[in-house]
C-alpha cells in the first residue's frame, strides 16, 4: 500500500500491478507520428526512423564515425529512434568513456526533459534509487542543414526491457526472479525521482533499459563487436536525383545484442529508467499523458 501512495503522490500515471504486469508480459507499443506521412520522396533497405522526417524542422543527419562538439563525441552506432529524436552511441574522448547522445529534431516541442535532467544532474545522488535513473553527463547544441537540435548526453545502457522480452524470453516473459528484481529497481526509481517532484510520465518496459557491466574497459572495435557491427542503407532519391544535404547517405540499423550477452544480464540484472521526453515537474503535471493504454491505471482508464 505505501508504494502505491507514493505512485499516486507523484502522480506516475502506472500502478504497481499495472507495473508488475508489463514487467511479465510484453506490451505491444506502436510508434506514433503526427500528422499523415506524406508522399515517399526517399528509399532506403533499411527499417528504421521515417525518411520524410529529414527536413527543416527534423531529424539531424547523423553517419556512424562523425564527431560532435570539436571532435570529442565520435559516433560508432545507432541505438534508435523515436518520434522526436535518434539515438546514437559515442566515443567521449575526452573523458575516454562510452556515451548515448540524444539528438532531438529542430522543430519546437515543448518538453521539461532538459530541465528535469539538469536538475537531477545537479543534485547529490545520496538517495538509493538515484542509480536507477538514467542521467545526464553534458549537453550542447547541433548546428545541422534542418535547424538547430538539441544533444543530450546520457549514461549508456544495453538493451530497453521490451525488446528483451520480445526477442530473447520464451513465451514473451520475463524469468520470475529477473522480472521482481527489476520491478523493485524501477519503484526505488520512481521514488527517487518523487523525492524531487519528478514524474516520469511515459513509463513502459521500452523505457527501462539494462545496464550492461565492463563496456567502458572495452577498445572501440571489442564495443562495436559486443553492439554488433553497424548494418547501413543506401539512401536514394526516388526520382534519381542527387540527395540533399538534409537528408544522410546512409540509414543505420539500430544495434542488437548477443543472446548469451541478454542472458547474462538477466541473471542479475541492474536496470535504468531511460527517456525523460514527457517527463514533467509535479507541481506543473499534465492533463493528459502519453503511456501506452496497457500501462494506465485503472482509476485513469475510467
Amino acid at each position: 500500500m505505501a508504494n502505491a501512495n507514493l505512485l499516486r503522490a507523484a502522480r506516475i500515471r502506472c500502478p504497481v500491478p499495472s507495473i508488475a504486469a508489463a514487467f511479465f508480459q510484453r506490451p505491444r507499443v506502436s510508434q506514433y507520428h503526427g500528422g499523415q506521412t506524406p508522399t515517399q520522396e526517399y528509399r532506403c533497405g533499411i527499417d528504421a526512423e521515417p525518411l520524410y522526417r529529414y527536413r527543416p524542422g527534423g531529424y539531424h543527419p547523423v553517419t556512424v564515425g562523425d564527431s560532435l562538439s570539436d571532435g570529442r563525441y565520435k559516433i560508432l552506432h545507432k541505438l534508435g529512434w523515436g518520434s522526436y529524436s535518434t539515438t546514437w552511441a559515442a566515443k567521449d574522448q575526452l573523458h575516454d568513456r562510452y556515451v548515448a547522445l540524444k539528438i532531438t529534431v529542430a522543430e519546437p516541442k515543448r518538453s521539461d526533459e532538459m530541465e528535469i535532467l539538469e536538475k537531477l544532474a545537479d543534485t547529490p545522488r545520496n538517495h538509493p534509487g538515484s542509480c536507477y535513473v538514467n542521467q545526464m553527463l553534458d549537453q550542447l547544441t547541433v548546428i545541422g542543414p534542418n535547424g538547430s537540435h538539441d544533444c543530450l548526453v546520457l549514461e549508456l545502457v544495453g538493451p530497453n526491457v521490451s525488446d528483451v522480452i520480445g526477442s530473447y524470453c520464451r513465451d514473451d516473459r520475463l524469468p520470475s526472479r529477473a522480472a521482481r528484481s527489476i520491478s523493485k529497481q524501477v519503484l526505488q526509481g520512481l521514488d527517487y525521482l518523487a523525492s524531487k517532484g519528478i514524474g516520469h510520465g511515459d513509463l513502459h518496459t521500452r523505457n527501462i533499459a539494462l545496464e550492461i557491466p565492463g563496456l567502458h574497459s572495452l577498445s572501440e572495435r571489442d564495443f562495436i563487436a559486443r553492439l554488433g557491427e553497424p548494418e547501413m542503407g543506401l539512401v536514394i532519391r526516388q526520382d534519381g536525383k542527387p540527395l540533399s544535404s538534409k537528408v544522410p547517405t546512409h540509414i543505420v540499423r539500430p544495434s542488437s545484442f548477443r543472446d548469451k550477452d541478454v542472458q547474462s544480464l538477466l541473471a542479475s540484472p541492474s536496470t535504468k529508467i531511460i527517456d525523460f521526453g514527457e517527463a514533467f515537474f509535479n507541481l506543473d503535471a499534465p492533463n493528459t499523458l502519453h503511456t501506452p493504454l496497457p500501462m494506465y491505471g485503472v482509476q485513469d482508464v475510467l
